[in-house]
């Protein structure tokens, strides 16, 4: 297989395992931000909680490369779909959310978002109805 065939299926891969169906996406659990919190985000739900963490682990708030790329505050009054399928276990280390990138017109492809827990960062998301289109 040729290098441009294999990043073709890498790429396709990673919008798989990211798209959602229509229908368990309306039937989650939605939330809109209510302040401003810290979040990492990415194309892989893993390595945005690793790096959620190891910025919330750093002795003096220290950011590196990875940490300014991949990181930032979450925008008051966005809205994502919590991950159902994390163990409760982990949600007291990190959240993990969705944020929905094309809810009309096309498969509803979901990017992952990692947040503290309402222990480290209080209380900043509320539940709410999913958003018109999904």
């Amino acid at each position: 297989m040729t290098l441009n065939g294999f990043k073709c299926l890498v790429v396709a891969a990673l919008m798989l395992s990211s798209t959602l169906d229509a229908n368990a996406a309306s039937r989650s659990k939605w939330v809109e931000v209510t302040k401003p919190v810290i979040y990492c985000g990415g194309v892989d739900a893993d390595a945005a909680a690793f790096l959620l963490l190891r910025w919330l682990g750093s002795e003096h708030g220290e950011i590196d490369d990875d940490i300014k790329q991949s990181c930032g505050l979450l925008t008051v009054g966005d809205q994502y779909l919590l991950d159902d399928q994390q163990p409760e276990s982990d949600r007291s280390r990190v959240i993990l959310m969705w944020s929905p990138i094309c809810p009309r017109g096309c498969s509803p492809t979901m990017l992952p978002a990692a947040a503290p827990p309402r222990r480290l960062a209080g209380t900043y998301l509320k539940p709410i109805r999913p958003p018109k289109g999904w």
